[in-house]
């Protein structure tokens, strides 16, 4: 009895048999930490690309296709006289009065649910219809100043401009335009304000006449009047 009471302190008192439970802990601790790490560095990624999936879409590219410069003594050659951006919420109005008034008087026009090639990158396809056609015609309403696609398609309508030094961009309002709640590129653009009684008289034959130039002006051209 007393042998078995000495070993059984002995046991005790060793330092050795803790040692391997200590490990195995402390192992443990490392094996949370680095798992929290790595859980950290994942969610500050995902969040990172988040931010700048937003900032993209929100901003539209960045940079804009090039142009080749055409020589001074020549006129750029166009497929088509005007290509229409709008907001798909007011193709309604796009398809019983525009494309209508358009069709009957023989202009000649781009737009996207037409020649928009199926497969083809949408920023290509935009590209190619601006600097395609003569003007571009902006069906502005409070739907397309919202609209990420339609800034991206005023976007290159204005690049274009800027590139030519004229005022091929012509904004027809479907709201009440008010030039100050405009972008500051729009504000001295040639524009028509449909939502206006007195110059909804007559639209159709002042537009087409506008279009029907072979050459888009050098200055801005008032087909109605702001408010």
């Amino acid at each position: 009895m007393l042998v078995a009471k000495e070993n059984i302190e002995l046991n005790e008192s060793d330092p050795g048999v803790e040692a391997p439970v200590n490990t195995v802990k402390e192992e443990n601790k490392r094996l949370q930490l680095a798992l929290y790490i790595s859980l950290g560095l994942f969610a500050g990624v995902v969040v990172t690309i988040g931010i700048l999936v937003k900032l993209y879409y929100k901003r539209g590219p960045k940079t804009l296709p090039s142009i080749k410069p055409v020589p001074n003594d020549e006129e750029p050659i166009y497929e088509y006289d005007v290509f229409i951006t709008y907001s798909r919420k007011d193709s309604n109005w796009v398809d019983s009065k525009l494309l209508s008034l358009l069709s009957e008087n023989q202009v000649k026009y781009c737009i996207d649910k037409m020649h928009f090639k199926l497969g083809y990158p949408i920023l290509d396809s935009i590209a190619d219809s601006v600097y395609q056609s003569r003007y571009v015609l902006a069906v502005w309403s409070g739907s397309y100043a919202a609209s990420r696609f339609c800034k991206q398609e005023l976007d290159y309508a204005l690049h274009k401009s800027f590139h030519y030094s004229d005022y091929s961009v012509i904004l027809i309002g479907l709201e009440s335009i008010s030039l100050k709640k405009l972008p500051k590129p729009l504000r001295a653009r040639t524009f028509l304000n449909y939502s206006d009684s007195v110059d909804r008289e007559g639209w159709e034959k002042r537009l087409v006449k506008h279009l029907k130039r072979s050459v888009p002006e050098k200055y801005a051209h008032v087909l109605g009047t702001p408010v």
